[in-house]
């Protein structure tokens, strides 16, 4: 599951760097993620990386649960 998360956030960050390339439009994205109990490290990790992600490309973010 590592190795799948790895991916995804890179290419989740790969994606905002694009949208960021395109400055005449103001992007807003939600995100919403749920797995199974088994999964809670992995899904916390997946929601550290996502938030992490937000801050390095300047955009707001908040969390709830």
């Amino acid at each position: 599951m590592d190795e799948k998360i790895c991916n995804f956030l890179a290419k989740w960050n790969e994606m905002l760097d694009a949208a960021n390339g395109i400055p005449e439009f103001k992007w807003r994205f939600e995100v919403g993620i749920t797995s199974d109990n088994s999964l809670i490290s992995d899904r916390v990790r997946t929601i550290n990386g996502i938030n992490e992600s937000f801050t390095k490309h300047n955009m707001s973010w908040s969390s709830n649960s």
